[in-house]
């Protein structure tokens, strides 16, 4: 014996989705790479053939959701209905800015160490400055060597990634 019960979602044929039109509400434009866009600072609402007025929807799809590379970038909104998608770009674009270079200061830093000593990052400043102009001071940078092994002048590399590109700078120091 089977039981069978099954929800059918019908649509009216007479009245189709034509249509999108997305509203910005405050949605930021200016994106540090790999941040995602903010999709709830806009609204979509969908037009239909009926000409009546639209509904407000929930459930599209907003492209790019993330953006890795700094650029200007268009954003598009897609909804479907059935089999029926429409898209829309907003009414403007996002730019994207990345790291450009970094910049280590390394003024007050540890001059000299000795065999076995690990490298003291703490007294080194590395900057990033990013594609858009603005800058910021960094603490998640790697040193290395992170332990000094022989004597003489030693080079040290210092790097940063921001999950895409590896930026790096090198120093001389010391090791006695």
């Amino acid at each position: 014996l089977w039981k069978m019960s099954a929800d059918y979602t019908t649509y009216d044929q007479t009245n189709r989705l034509i249509g999108l039109t997305v509203k910005d509400n405050g949605a930021k434009k200016l994106y540090k790479a790999g941040e995602s866009f903010e999709a709830d600072k806009i609204t979509a609402t969908a037009n239909y053939s009926d000409g009546k007025p639209s509904e407000v929807i929930t459930g599209y799809t907003v492209t790019p959701a993330t953006v890795s590379e700094p650029g200007t970038y268009p954003v598009t909104v897609s909804y479907t209905v059935g089999h029926v998608t429409v898209t829309a770009e907003t009414p403007f674009d996002v730019v994207v800015y990345g790291p450009k270079s970094v910049e280590v200061d390394v003024t007050n830093a540890k001059r000299d160490y000795r065999v076995g000593e690990s490298f003291d990052k703490s007294s080194v400043t590395m900057t990033v400055n990013y594609t858009n102009g603005s800058s910021e001071e960094v603490t998640d940078f790697d040193v290395d060597p992170k332990t000094f092994i022989t004597t003489g002048e030693t080079e040290v590399t210092f790097s940063y990634s921001d999950g895409i590109n590896t930026y790096v700078s090198e120093n001389k120091l010391t090791v006695n």
